[in-house]
């Protein structure tokens, strides 16, 4: 079945319950916030509405536990000031309620990345034309015909990382089952503490508003574990439970872009660019509900003689060694900043001379995605739409713990119908398959 776009039913500014105290007026961009461009992470999520004990929320429960939960996420309903700051005004959030002439498994039973844009804010250029893209957050509730739910959410780079938007993610939904839940909501806003803006650097503009082509690839357990010994036969040093599920499919992903990469009309050698955590990585560690952007670089460069499982595992082992012993020793934030400044303007450095195209991984395993239930059960399904970067890769987990699905952007379409075809990648993957409903 055709998949129609959604009847706009109703859009509102959601703003938070109690206004932001003066103290609290202008919130500081720490280093990494500074750096990040004001694009959107997308998320959407898929669920059955199944029948519980207690009523099912209405819009007008979401929306109010999104203005309760906004009360404590308060830079969320900000606006930019400037390149260094947010304006904790309370404008509030975007909030959009639509339907769709269709059920929920007609847009499972074969996920277009593409049209899942339908699902997410503002998709519709009658809507977007004249948007400012002012806010730092927009939501869209869409309603199935069968009565299914998609909650689209796109949160802006400059408020926060994967693990923060789970955080207010969670919070929001958590609000939404039980008011009382609020009084366990506690987001800390303490990036420009903990990483200081420096003045060597100036960042780029924002990227044009674009997408890039994208593909999902789905590794099951026993793919996994197949994956893991193919490394071993290679003499990877690591043992079975110390190389992780999401290292060997990111490695795994990354020699067969590369390959793609090399093999298209753009004909260029490529680099790693593997996004790590932060927390847990400093000493002493940063909470856990920590928000702002917490994370590192790894900023690996492959030989052609290392280019297999085992080669590029060992790479990605030995500069996690590294960040975990460069960081855990820094006497002081600003000391933390300057490492990150350095990093990147090395990183620069061999991208140019060595003319490599970058290809950026972060992974959100075992981030709480599937526990996101506002009341109509847990999520069939985690989706997105385009990604608004090239050569991107996201891994997270599926519903089963065990399993990973990746998203894939590439520059062209070229390069990913090469990559969309490689053998070797598709012994261990599934390309876009079905998500079932049980």
């Amino acid at each position: 079945m055709a998949i129609v776009q959604p009847e706009l039913l109703s859009k509102a500014a959601i703003k938070p319950s109690t206004p932001t105290p003066n103290n609290l007026k202008t919130y500081e961009f720490s280093f990494l916030d500074y750096l990040t461009p004001h694009t959107y992470t997308r998320n959407i999520f898929f669920f059955k509405n199944e029948l519980s004990d207690h009523d099912p929320p209405a819009i007008s429960d979401l929306k109010d536990s999104l203005a309760k939960v906004l009360s404590k996420y308060y830079p969320f309903a900000g606006r930019i000031k400037d390149k260094s700051s947010i304006d904790c005004n309370d404008e509030g959030v975007e909030f959009f309620e639509s339907r769709i002439a269709c059920r929920l498994v007609d847009v499972l039973e074969e996920p277009d990345m593409e049209k899942m844009s339908r699902f997410l804010p503002l998709s519709d250029d009658s809507q977007s034309k004249d948007y400012d893209f002012k806010s730092l957050a927009v939501f869209q509730v869409t309603r199935f015909d069968c009565g299914g739910i998609a909650v689209g959410s796109w949160i802006s780079g400059k408020v926060g990382d994967a693990e923060s938007v789970a955080s207010f993610l969670n919070d929001w939904a958590a609000v939404t089952v039980d008011r009382s839940k609020l009084l366990s909501v506690h987001p800390l806003f303490v990036g420009a503490e903990v990483l200081p803006t420096i003045s060597l650097y100036t960042p780029s503009p924002a990227p044009e508003k674009t997408s890039f082509p994208t593909t999902r690839l789905v590794f099951e357990a026993s793919k996994i574990d197949a994956l893991k010994a193919e490394a071993r036969k290679g003499g990877a040093k690591p043992v079975e439970s110390q190389v992780s599920g999401e290292a060997v499919v990111a490695a795994l992903i990354f020699k067969n872009m590369a390959a793609a990469m090399e093999s298209s009309s753009s004909s260029k050698k490529c680099m790693m660019d593997y996004v790590v955590n932060l927390r847990g990585k400093t000493n002493p560690p940063l909470p856990e509900n920590s928000i702002g952007n917490f994370f590192l670089h790894d900023f690996i460069i492959v030989s052609d003689e290392e280019m297999n499982l085992t080669g590029i595992l060992e790479k990605l082992d030995a500069c996690t060694a590294e960040i975990d012993v460069k960081y855990s020793k820094k006497d002081s934030a600003n000391e933390w900043s300057t490492a990150m400044y350095k990093a990147f303007v090395k990183a620069f450095k061999m991208m140019v001379m060595d003319r490599r195209e970058v290809l950026l991984f972060t992974s959100c395993c075992r981030l709480p995605l599937y526990d996101v239930d506002f009341g109509w059960g847990k999520p069939i399904w985690v989706g997105t739409t385009r990604i608004p970067g090239k050569n991107f890769v996201i891994l997270l987990n599926t519903r089963r713990a065990d399993e990973i699905e990746a998203w894939v952007s590439f520059r062209d379409e070229e390069a990913m119908d090469i990559f969309q075809h490689n053998e070797e990648l598709l012994s261990f993957a599934s390309l876009n398959p079905t998500i079932p409903l049980n």
